[in-house]
């Protein structure tokens, strides 16, 4: 994930697991973009650290991503307007959907 988003432009902070995501996401000032898969190690999850992260950084984008779960399986009260990015993906996917979250404005 990281070389395909260095490729892309996009610069990288990368985490072990939902845990190390928060700890750096409460650490580093200019983060722009959180991009996590659902199913992760550690005590927090993609849902779980994007709801962190919209209550620290509320201009934050998200986009979430997996393997397994549809829309509809991983939305809750804080994560329903939160893109799901379908694994597997091309890189030219994930190009357009970083695009999309990147330029739509926060509803949030």
């Amino acid at each position: 994930m990281q070389r395909q988003l260095s490729a892309l432009g996009y610069p990288v902070v990368e985490a072990e697991n939902g845990d190390e995501a928060a700890t750096l996401l409460a650490s580093i000032a200019d983060i722009g973009l959180l991009l996590s898969d659902i199913v992760m190690p550690g005590r927090l999850g993609g849902r779980q650290l994007a709801a962190l992260a919209r209550q620290q950084r509320p201009e934050i984008r998200i986009l979430l991503m997996s393997g397994y779960a549809a829309p509809a399986e991983v939305a809750d009260d804080h994560t329903r307007d939160i893109p799901l990015l379908a694994k597997p993906f091309t890189e030219a996917q994930l190009g357009r959907m970083l695009d999309e979250v990147m330029l739509c404005p926060r509803t949030n």
